[in-house]
């Protein structure tokens, strides 16, 4: 996953519910997360649907590394 570009990355959530295809086709093309902010705090992360698959299969590696040491 590419690291977020805070100038581009973070969104209020009204800006994310007004132009939602816009910030989904962002997310998908840039391959990078998008921070949605509710009263000026983290609120939500959208991924596009790899970058989470391939986020869940790291972790399962690693969870089975662990349990074989």
């Amino acid at each position: 996953m590419n690291r977020i570009k805070l100038n581009q990355d973070i969104k209020p959530l009204s800006d994310f519910r007004a132009n939602a295809a816009a910030a989904i086709n962002h997310v998908q093309e840039t391959k990078r997360a998008m921070v949605i902010t509710k009263r000026g705090y983290s609120a939500a992360v959208v991924l596009d649907v790899a970058t989470y698959e391939s986020m869940v299969e790291e972790l399962d590696r690693l969870s089975n590394l662990q349990a074989a040491s």
